[in-house]
């Protein structure tokens, strides 16, 4: 999405929309995941996992 400058991409089912996924959604889960990992491999690091 970030390389060719898309903003919203459409979800279809069929030919039928049933929503919209913005460029904000995906950075969102890229940073949930990310803190996720973070909090992982803090636990491991320090003995607590």
């Amino acid at each position: 999405m970030r390389q060719e400058r898309v903003r919203h991409v459409p979800v279809v089912d069929g030919k039928a929309l049933i929503g919209m996924i913005s460029i904000g959604d995906v950075n969102a889960y890229n940073a949930a995941e990310d803190h996720q990992n973070v909090e992982y491999l803090t636990q491991y690091i320090y003995g607590r996992a």
